[in-house]
């Protein structure tokens, strides 16, 4: 024999162990235990268990269960004997109990009388009621091993076929309703879920301190750190409704108010989630104070003369209104779109004289001056009458013309708002608060309104220097005054209005004056001769 052929003895081995492998698995007679209705039942609830034949190969005629159960969790109510097989032919069980079994055992019987059956059905079912929870499970059970009655198939030859395993039904009796925020209980066998109010967990990324109330869990509004981006010009949100309504961050851009960290910006404010600022033209921002509007009882809105000067002589003129508040006598003016490369600024109201200052914008274009104190504006400039819009055309001296202005409508009520007249304080009236403004600044005159060419040291303001057209007077015939009661002035019947006059008027009205006032005065030129050619000429 050639050693590639195989024995015949070999080749049939080989054709069994094919058929052995490709067999089916034939059906095996069971007698099983099957819960009706799922695994899970609550205290007070009905449980029905079936007592089930299946995968019968040869007739039976009988059959019989020892049944095991927990007495404490159930109680047996009634069992219902079937009738009918899954085919739907009629079956005529007969049925038997045994008794005196201690609680938690029951057997049940059953016959055909003068037949048999091959049909898998139901053959009994039996009703408990479920009195208390187990811990965890718990079963309906098959003993195999029962003294009086076996659990078994009997066939019609009476030979028994026993279960292969002592076959269970296994449930779940519980008052757990899955919901943490209630405290389940058994009460007079029947499940009781109360509200709780432990700590819980929503699930919800928006909310936190999560606790039952009213039997659901729910937080607080709450903004996680990880919603903070660190951004200010982006709201930091938490959106309850996003992610399927389990939260998420959300950070939308805001328009709030914002610092850009550039100096030389202003109105800074959120644009698209990022701060900036406007670059305002040059600007010269002015704290101004007058020295004579310190007894002022109320804030008090006066007009300020202002010139820039470009070097050689571009001028820009301007006037604007600052309120004076009564409680500081301070006030300020903003002055925007400045010329970058102008050189002085004079400042000037309606009873002041005009004081000088260096432009010196800083590298934003802006500069703060400071005119208050030591360097307030000083009052008592009050010599022409004719107004321009409630401006008092001036000529920048304090002198005897002023000192005129003031006694001829001495205790005289004025409008305090105008520039006209000789109210320096504001109160309504030229009268006593007024004359110590003149005496004290008696002879003095403005600064230029600018020194183009000419140095100032340390760009702060210009001494007091004789700038201006003509020298104060000291003395001033009668009849060239064009004052109403001009004579009222000449106190000593002289012709003319001097400092003797007003030292004069001083003590008439009990009024004091500095007390260098009459050797400074008389140290003066003699007397000039006004000048009439124009209003503002003098």
């Amino acid at each position: 024999m050639k050693s590639g052929n195989k024995s015949p003895r070999f080749v049939a081995r080989a054709f069994v162990l094919a058929t052995l492998a490709t067999a089916p698995v034939l059906a095996q007679e069971t007698l099983s235990l099957n819960v009706v209705g799922g695994t899970t039942f609550a205290p007070g609830e009905t449980v029905t268990v079936t007592l089930d034949v299946s995968g019968l190969t040869t007739p039976i005629n009988s059959v019989q269960a020892l049944i095991d159960y927990d007495a404490t969790l159930f109680t047996y109510v009634s069992v219902t004997q079937a009738t009918t097989a899954t085919n739907g032919s009629t079956v005529n069980w007969t049925f038997g109990q045994l008794d005196n079994l201690p609680a938690g055992q029951m057997t049940y019987v059953a016959s055909l009388l003068g037949g048999s059956t091959t049909t898998s059905h139901a053959i009994a079912t039996f009703t408990f009621t479920a009195i208390a929870e187990s811990t965890p499970t718990t079963s309906f059970t098959f003993r195999a091993d029962g003294a009086v009655v076996k659990t078994k198939l009997v066939k019609t030859d009476n030979s028994p076929i026993f279960p292969g395993k002592n076959d269970s039904a296994v449930i779940t009796l519980t008052c757990d309703d899955g919901n943490e925020c209630t405290t389940d209980t058994v009460v007079s066998q029947a499940c009781v879920n109360t509200n709780n109010t432990i700590p819980c967990d929503d699930a919800q990324f928006c909310t936190e301190n999560d606790v039952c109330s009213g039997g659901a869990c729910s937080g607080t509004p709450f903004i996680p750190p990880s919603c903070v981006d660190g951004n200010g010009c982006t709201d930091d949100l938490c959106d309850s409704l996003a992610n399927a309504g389990l939260g998420a961050c959300n950070n939308p851009n805001n328009t709030a108010a914002c610092d850009d960290a550039n100096a030389c910006t202003e109105n800074d404010v959120c644009t698209g989630g990022v701060c900036a600022g406007t670059d305002p033209a040059p600007r010269i921002t002015v704290d101004l104070q007058v020295d004579a509007l310190n007894g002022m009882t109320a804030p008090l809105a006066r007009d300020v003369m202002v010139d820039i000067t470009t070097c050689p002589a571009t001028l820009d003129a301007r006037i604007v209104s600052v309120t004076f508040d009564n409680v500081t006598t301070t006030g300020q003016a903003v002055l925007d779109n400045v010329d970058l490369f102008a050189n002085w600024i004079s400042f000037k109201t309606g009873h002041s004289l005009s004081s000088l200052t260096a432009i010196s914008l800083d590298a934003c274009g802006n500069q703060t001056i400071d005119l208050t104190g030591v360097n307030s504006l000083v009052s008592g400039d009050w010599s022409s009458a004719p107004l321009s819009g409630g401006v008092a055309i001036q000529d920048d001296l304090v002198d005897v013309i002023d000192f005129s202005i003031l006694a001829t409508a001495w205790n005289a009520p004025i409008d305090p708002t105008l520039s006209a007249g000789a109210d320096a304080d504001g109160d309504g009236q030229q009268s006593t608060a007024d004359f110590p403004v003149l005496a004290a600044n008696f002879l003095k005159q403005s600064d230029p309104v600018d020194s183009c060419g000419a140095a100032m040291a340390g760009g702060g303001l210009r001494p007091i220097s004789g700038s201006v057209p003509y020298r104060p007077l000291i003395s001033v015939p009668v009849e060239q005054l064009d004052l109403v009661n001009a004579d009222w002035v000449d106190l000593d019947g002289n012709g003319i209005v001097d400092v003797d006059d007003i030292v004069v008027f001083a003590d008439e009205w009990g009024l004091e004056l500095p007390p260098s006032f009459p050797r400074d005065a008389r140290s003066q030129k003699p007397a000039r001769r006004i000048r009439r050619e124009a209003p503002d000429d003098r």
